[in-house]
């Protein structure tokens, strides 16, 4: 899931520079709910992390975190300017960082 997770964010990135399209369940409405991470945390990963309710939320809020910082990005994107979706993609990877780190730490 971790993997999966982390080349789709590579992905976005890899699309707010142009360089392929954007993937799904990235920018939509409630995409949080429909990702692959979004799955997990609502399966798998509640039951892993469910149990302690303040780190289980800070995931969460990370995740959510996440893809409003793609959506911002996007935006930019869409309004032309791709260089400030760039630097909103390397917030991005920076918080995709801390909750990975979360998730394996």
């Amino acid at each position: 899931m971790i993997s999966v997770h982390n080349q789709r964010v590579k992905s976005f990135i890899g699309a707010l520079r142009s360089q392929i399209p954007f993937p799904a369940l990235v920018t939509e409405p409630e995409a949080e709910q429909h990702c692959h991470l979004g799955l997990w945390l609502q399966g798998e990963g509640k039951l892993q992390y469910g149990g302690d309710a303040a780190f289980y939320q800070r995931l969460l809020e990370r995740h959510a975190r996440l893809h409003a910082l793609a959506r911002e990005a996007k935006a930019l994107y869409d309004a032309g300017d791709e260089e400030g979706a760039v630097r909103k993609g390397t917030e991005l990877e920076r918080e995709n960082q801390a909750l990975m780190a979360l998730l394996q730490g």
